[in-house]
This record gives C-alpha cells, structure tokens and sequence, in this order.
C-alpha cells in the first residue's frame, strides 16, 4: 500500500515537472523565434537605409544632330532635402555638317553631384563631370581628350510614392567646355551672336532604399 503511495505521488510530480519545463520551454522557444525576428529586421543598419539609386537620361535628335545618354547616380540622403553623391556616364553623340561630314562620339566618365529638393515640389542641383571624349573636329578618331561640365540645375519634383521623385529639370553648363557631348543637346541659341546657348532639360530619378517620409 505505502509503495503504492510513493509510486503515485512520484508520478504526479513527474508529471507536474514535465508540464512546467515543456511550458518554460514552449516560452523560450516563442521568444527565440521573436529574438530572430528583430535581429533579421534590423540586420540591415540604419544608414544603408538612406542610401539612394537613380540617374537620368536624355535623348535629342534633330535632322543635323542626335545625343542619347545615361547618367546612373549612388547619393546618400543626408536630410530630406539635401542628397549629395557620386555619377557615372555613358553616352553617344553625333553631327553633321553642310559638307557631309558627321562626327560621332561615344563619352565616359563619372563626377559628383549635390541634389536640393524644397517644399517637396521645387528641385535645384549643381553636377560637376569629368568626361573621355573624341576631341572635336579631329580627324582621327583615337584622338581623345578629356572634358569637364558644370552644369546648374533646377525643375520640378514629382514625388512616386513613398519610394523615389522624378525630376523635370532644366540645365546650364558653366563651363561650355567646345568639347563637350552634350553640346548637340542644347535647344536654343542667342538671337544675337547667333551661338547656342548651353541650356538643356533633363529628367531624372533618385529612389531611396528606406522610405521617405
């Protein structure tokens, strides 16, 4: 009788201790897969977050002349209005002339660019390139030299979203450098002097890793 006691009383402990580890245990793994949760969520640091990608492109052609470019750009959002950054660029250009001849050219290159957005609507931006390009009106197409744009920027910004604007923009090279590819791009000349004046629109894109508020 008194085993019989001992028996029963060892098989209710048991299984009072059994209940209380598997809960304890059931806890620990919920909090183990909520631990992994957070630390998958925020594996990612904060500053990769205001990471931006975009760029812009043009395209321009007329019976005498033709330009098509892309500009991929990398900027860091340093405040909901300022984003500064770095550009790559690839584009062909062409002309061609009342004797006949055409001259092409194929550019590359890269430079910096600082981007100001204000009232979410109103875009400005100063992009500084270095640019390998044909030298003009040379005869010999390995004759490459190498060109630099300054160009100031403003337009218009449309907002896509929660993820990105596009920008509308219009464009003023400082320098007007003779060998610059965008030259076939600008679209109004001095009604004066009868020179181009080197004005030029562009649309561009920046999209930002994070959200934008």
């Amino acid at each position: 009788m008194l085993r019989t006691v001992f028996l029963s009383l060892f098989l209710f402990v048991s299984a009072v201790s059994f209940s209380q580890y598997d809960e304890e245990n059931s806890k620990d793994t919920e909090k183990e897969i909520k631990d992994d949760e957070k630390a998958m969520k925020g594996e990612r640091p904060e500053w990769v977050n205001n990471i931006t990608v975009g760029g812009d492109f043009g395209v321009y052609f007329t019976g005498f002349s033709g330009y098509v470019g892309i500009g991929p750009k990398v900027g860091y959002q340093v405040t909901n209005w300022f984003n500064p950054g770095i550009t790559l660029r690839y584009s062909y250009n062409y002309a061609r002339f009342n004797t006949g001849q055409v001259f092409s050219n194929h550019t590359y290159g890269t430079g910096a660019f600082m981007h100001f957005r204000f009232f979410d609507k109103l875009f400005a931006g100063v992009e500084y390139e270095a640019l390998n390009v044909n030298q003009f009106n040379s005869i010999f197409a390995a004759d490459r030299v190498w060109a630099h744009v300054l160009f100031l920027g403003v337009g218009y910004s449309q907002r896509l979203g929660n993820i990105g604007f596009i920008n509308f923009m219009l464009q003023y090279d400082v320098i007007n450098d003779p060998n610059s590819p965008f030259r076939t791009s600008y679209f109004i000349g001095n009604p004066v002097t009868g020179q181009v004046i080197p004005l030029r629109y562009q649309i561009g894109f920046t999209f930002k890793i994070g959200r934008y508020n």
